[in-house]
């Protein structure tokens, strides 16, 4: 595992049970297969999402700074960190993580106010294939985990 602390590890754990959706979860799977950036940037031409090695690096380099639970450090990179927390805003997790992800989304945000505070939406990986997102019932006021239902907390 990248992450440095059992939130982080949640985070981790939560994009790899998702991995296809974006490329954050792919390379982060790439790199717990023990993939180079060429060789996940040979798989995506194979699979028609094309991505260069270079692309998969500063996903990489994403990953690692955001599961050492640190912020990146040139504030030109917030709004791509910010799509990382909030893809997994798109997933159930536990209320603690929302608000540690909540407030690095707040953080980014003052650097960048183009940052974001929703769910990651559609996403286009490249190559012609487009995935989009599934409905998320309506966040519960109760715990921050979008739901259906009585609340499970």
């Amino acid at each position: 595992m990248l992450a440095t602390t059992p939130l982080m590890a949640e985070m981790e754990t939560t994009l790899l049970a998702n991995v296809g959706r974006t490329r954050f979860s792919l390379t982060l799977e790439g790199i717990h297969r023990g993939l180079t950036n060429e060789e996940m940037s040979a798989e995506a031409d194979r699979d028609g999402i094309p991505c260069s090695a270079e692309s998969i690096g500063m996903v990489r380099r994403t990953l690692t700074l955001t599961l050492a639970d640190q912020l990146h450090p040139a504030p030109s990179d917030a709004e791509n960190q910010s799509y990382l927390y909030r893809e997994v805003l798109n997933y159930k997790h536990s209320p603690k993580l929302h608000k540690l992800i909540m407030t690095r989304l707040s953080q980014l945000q003052a650097i960048d106010p183009d940052v974001k505070l929703t769910p990651l939406g559609h996403v286009n990986l490249g190559g012609g294939q487009s995935r989009s997102s599934e409905t998320l019932p309506a966040q519960c006021p109760d715990c921050w985990l979008h739901h259906a239902g009585e609340c499970p907390s």
